[in-house]
């Protein structure tokens, strides 16, 4: 059963095996194609404890990073772009830091780029931007959404110009516009906090 194999590949350290090999081979596109499918394909166990656990090893294996690290080393490899949103978006749930790990680990500045450079795949800005919900909505983020928002920097417009590019695209994809909506809708009043704040900084410091 799926369950037994996937189990039984976790107890063996398969994850920890994967990401070695992932490092030491990122320069190789197939490598890292192969990689994301490999370790999505724990994530497809109906056994929530199976994939709880997957997911907790690939957090401690790094993958989040190294996932970013990988595609950014092909960006305009589509299938490894898609395979990558793929995998962060199985990792996206339960960060031991919550939320805004996303931001600290290179996630969401990774996926603004790839849905830059791969603005006519679908399924691609799709799946980016249901990993974006999971920082970037009240829903998944509420305590701590402005801060979230805030860590952005300078690289807000980058991000918020990417989402609002799909939700332009693909009018008629509805989680596309459901996600984007979101998205949108929660981060506006956030983004003009963090702007208000790097401005009075700002002007601060040029008063000392």
């Amino acid at each position: 059963a799926l369950e037994d194999v996937s189990r039984a590949l976790l107890e063996d350290g398969f994850v920890t095996l994967v990401a070695g090999w992932l490092e030491s081979n990122i320069k190789t596109e197939s490598v890292c194609k192969h990689a994301f499918v490999c370790l999505t394909s724990l994530f497809s166990c109906p056994d929530e404890h199976v994939v709880s656990t997957a997911r907790k090893a690939s957090i401690e294996a790094g993958l989040l990073r190294l996932t970013c690290a990988a595609m950014d080393a092909h960006p305009t490899i589509s299938r490894a772009q898609q395979w990558g949103c793929v995998l962060l978006y199985a990792l996206a749930s339960e960060l031991p830091d919550g939320p805004t790990q996303l931001v600290r680990d290179g996630v969401v500045d990774q996926l603004a780029r790839t849905m830059h450079n791969h603005e006519s795949n679908e399924t691609l800005q799709q799946v980016a931007l249901g990993v974006l919900v999971h920082c970037l909505t009240r829903r998944h983020n509420s305590s701590c959404l402005e801060d979230t928002v805030g860590k952005l920097k300078e690289r807000q417009s980058a991000v918020f110009a990417a989402i609002e590019r799909a939700r332009q695209r693909f009018p008629r994809n509805e989680q596309v516009q459901l996600a984007s909506r979101q998205i949108m809708e929660d981060c506006r009043p956030a983004f003009a906090a963090s702007r208000k704040a790097t401005v009075t900084e700002a002007e601060d410091d040029g008063a000392s």
